[in-house]
């Protein structure tokens, strides 16, 4: 399963720096907090691709 997370950081004085990025969990270990075994998504897979074209969806016309 893949996980898309995103968070946006303000930079004063007018701008907003969001950040998203796709991750798997490549092992289950249940002594461990969940969000430490995820590991980034590759670039050759198609969830990367989902993140680049939010990414640019985003960012907008300049």
């Amino acid at each position: 399963m893949i996980k898309l997370r995103a968070w946006a950081d303000y930079l004063p004085p007018n701008e907003t720096v969001v950040v998203l990025e796709a991750v798997y969990r490549r092992s289950t270990d249940p002594s461990q907090p969940g969000r430490e075994l995820e590991v980034l998504a590759p670039p050759t897979h198609p969830a990367d691709s989902l993140v680049r074209d939010l990414l640019r969806v985003l960012e907008g016309p300049r």
